[in-house]
């Protein structure tokens, strides 16, 4: 069961005795609630929440909303933690990967040979240096598509 937090705007009742009524759903939340009401006529139901309840989703909201958003340099880092995206640069950049490997003798983690082949493919000396507006933060961009459309490719 899928759950969604509105607000109840209005209610009315249309000529044939059906009633109508018009929620307000927050915007960050527009995407959930599409996917969960499909098309117009899909059957879902209604229940009203508890005061506390929705104190402790305004709660949640205001808590995601003073988070500040990760630096590229942190996404970067994060994204060489993923076997996946080791897979992804052993098949696209596999000299890179393996120079890497040579350097750092064997004995680093896969999350610091990533990053090792990551700064070679980049031409980078710290990830710090992928920001936006950089080459490498550029770079890095189209190297993150290439790698979303690459994972794609292996799903289908």
């Amino acid at each position: 069961m899928s759950a969604v937090l509105a607000s109840y705007v209005k209610m009315s009742t249309l000529v044939d005795g059906t009633m109508r009524v018009v929620l307000d759903i927050e915007p960050t939340a527009a995407p959930e609630a599409f996917a969960m009401l499909g098309a117009p006529g899909s059957p879902i139901a209604l229940a009203r929440i508890t005061a506390a309840a929705a104190m402790a989703q305004d709660r949640k909201a205001q808590a995601t909303a003073d988070k500040k958003p990760l630096s590229l340099a942190s996404k970067v880092a994060l994204r060489c933690q993923e076997r996946d995206f080791h897979t992804y640069l052993l098949e696209t950049q596999r000299g890179f990967v393996l120079d890497a490997h040579t350097e750092l003798d064997g004995e680093a983690s896969q999350t610091d040979l990533n990053a090792e082949a990551l700064r070679r493919v980049l031409g980078i000396q710290s990830r710090r240096e992928i920001v936006d507006g950089s080459e490498a933060g550029r770079q890095w961009l189209n190297l993150e598509a290439d790698y979303h459309h690459w994972q794609r490719r292996r799903a289908a």
